[in-house]
């Protein structure tokens, strides 16, 4: 009989950039927070697992960044998004 090993909870730890992590949390809580339906969320879930990883996810980059709370939040989405625009290499 074969045992399974527990997965590893020391951790995981992702780099990204100010502008990545502004971005993903934007999306990630504009997908989380939705008036015009009766869902709790609009992500494509097929497993509970899923739901939870990415609430998790949300968690953390909101304990993380101090932009959400800014009064320009918005204005510092859009400046992130553009920041992150493929430049176009054809000139």
């Amino acid at each position: 009989m074969s045992t399974m090993e527990a997965p590893d909870e020391a951790g995981v730890t992702i780099s990204l950039t100010t502008a990545e992590a502004l971005v993903l949390f934007e999306w990630l809580h504009r997908n989380e927070v939705r008036e015009d339906s009766h869902k709790t969320d609009h992500y494509d879930i097929f497993y509970p697992a899923d739901r939870v990883a990415l609430w998790s996810l949300s968690g953390a980059l909101e304990r993380t960044l101090g932009e959400p709370f800014l009064s320009n939040y918005i204005d510092l989405v859009e400046a992130a998004r553009a920041e992150l625009l493929p430049r176009d290499d054809s000139s």
